[in-house]
């Protein structure tokens, strides 16, 4: 009798050290977590403690709680349970069969919906959907793939992964009927003028000819002046269009004065990107010397453009300047003033009132006309003659005037503003300033 009963005992030990053992292991119930796990929060009823579930043939598991009006039932990974007959079956998740709702889909998972990735002994896969195409119907559990996969079609019903209405291609959206998330048509998303699609990374798809980004929910162009700048490539792609540096749009860029292109790029030759990310002129009579940049074109910038110029120093400054005797001719060079004296760039005494500072026009080979050459004197004849002294016949005596063209070029249409003399040097300047364009044509671009 005694032995009897030390038996049983010994059973009933080795019962509980199964349950301990049990309740803390992970890998206690199929699909994963401890039975504790199971009871308190993701886990199958208490009953199911004591019945095996969830296998293809055995009886569904049930979550102990569950997203409100969504069955409960559930089953083990690559299984649906089809609750008609309260089984787990496989297989599952095509159109017409059961639903798939094991821990390795986006099947609702007790109170909760899962997301991210599904790992089982060291392997992990991103969850699937619980049926391969269509949706997943509530009442039935089982999935129907004629909605939601046409331009015009219906969109899916909510269904037993998703609370709203919606498509199941890539490519579609689910327009939805008014503020009624319930229902809705399927239209094509994520092209130019489209509404962007849903996935992250794949809102607007874009082509070399077309690139979009989101902007209010619709895919708009992006790249040229005054739009957007593209999310990836080159942020702003022709027409001489140069990133913000201060905002999100593109801006006029490779000209005098004006931003760099990407890469640190200018128009044309006779342009450096300094340090403030902005086109400078270069390699002219009395400019800085072009620093060892590439061109847009190709190739790097010169130095100096031009046989008779040489690059020398000049006030602790690198600068274009005319080789000894090959300064073009001039009517007269004024004496420099004696460095020890206040003298006007003539030689002229200083006088109150009426010395100052004047700003010469200098014309260059390629037409345009470079403002900003300052000289002290007492007037701007003599300003104009120091002047010559440097740029020769270079100096321009006629009124400057601003113009406007469009070009056509491997960038597509660009707009430039130039100062010459008269149109023939302003189109030649205009010209200058793109690589592979067409002739200028007065105007903007359209």
């Amino acid at each position: 009798m005694l032995k009897g009963i030390g038996v049983i005992i010994a059973i009933a030990r080795l019962m509980i050290l199964a349950a301990f053992l049990a309740w803390h292991s992970p890998n206690a119930l199929a699909g994963g977590g401890s039975i504790r796990d199971h009871i308190f929060r993701e886990g199958p009823s208490y009953s199911d403690l004591f019945a095996a579930c969830g296998a293809p043939g055995q009886s569904c598991c049930k979550w102990p709680k569950s997203i409100p009006e969504l069955d409960s039932r559930y089953c083990q990974a690559g299984a649906g349970c089809d609750i008609a007959t309260n089984t787990c079956v496989t297989p599952c998740g095509s159109g017409g069969q059961v639903c798939c709702d094991g821990p390795d889909t986006l099947a609702p998972q007790g109170d909760r919906s899962p997301m991210g990735l599904y790992c089982t002994d060291g392997n992990c896969s991103a969850r699937k959907q619980m049926c391969t195409s269509g949706a997943c119907t509530r009442e039935t559990r089982r999935c129907d793939d004629q909605c939601g996969k046409t331009a015009g079609a219906t969109c899916c019903a909510p269904d037993a992964g998703i609370a709203v209405a919606s498509c199941k291609m890539p490519g579609l959206i689910c327009n939805f009927d008014g503020q009624n998330l319930a229902s809705g048509t399927c239209v094509k998303c994520g092209e130019l003028d489209q509404p962007a699609c849903l996935g992250p990374g794949d809102e607007c798809r874009s082509t070399a000819a077309n690139r979009s980004v989101e902007s209010n929910g619709i895919c708009v162009k992006c790249g040229y002046v005054s739009g957007p700048q593209c999310p990836s490539g080159r942020r702003c792609d022709g027409g001489g269009a140069a990133p913000d540096p201060h905002g999100p749009n593109c801006l006029v860029g490779g000209g005098q004065d004006q931003p760099c292109l990407e890469g640190k790029l200018c128009g044309y030759d006779g342009m450096f990107c300094d340090a403030k990310n902005t086109c400078r002129l270069c390699g002219g009579p009395g400019q800085p010397c072009c620093p060892d940049q590439p061109l847009l074109g190709g190739g790097v910038t010169e130095q100096c453009r031009g046989s008779n110029l040489q690059c020398g120093n000049f006030n602790g400054r690198s600068v274009c300047q005319y080789k000894p005797g090959e300064a073009p001719p001039s009517n007269g060079s004024p004496s420099p003033p004696p460095s020890n004296q206040p003298k006007t760039c003539g030689g002229q005494p200083y006088q109150f009132g009426t010395t100052t500072t004047f700003s010469v026009w200098i014309r260059q080979a390629t037409g345009c006309a470079i403002g900003g050459v300052a000289y002290q004197a007492n007037s701007y004849a003599e300003a104009a003659q120091c002047a010559r002294t440097v740029y020769g016949d270079a100096v321009i005596s006629e009124p400057v005037e601003e113009y406007t063209y469009s070009m056509d070029g491997p960038l597509g249409c660009r707009t430039v503003q130039v100062y010459g003399k008269d149109a023939e040097d302003a189109s030649s300047c205009a010209q200058a300033q793109c690589i592979n364009c067409d002739e200028p044509v007065p105007g903007t671009c359209p």
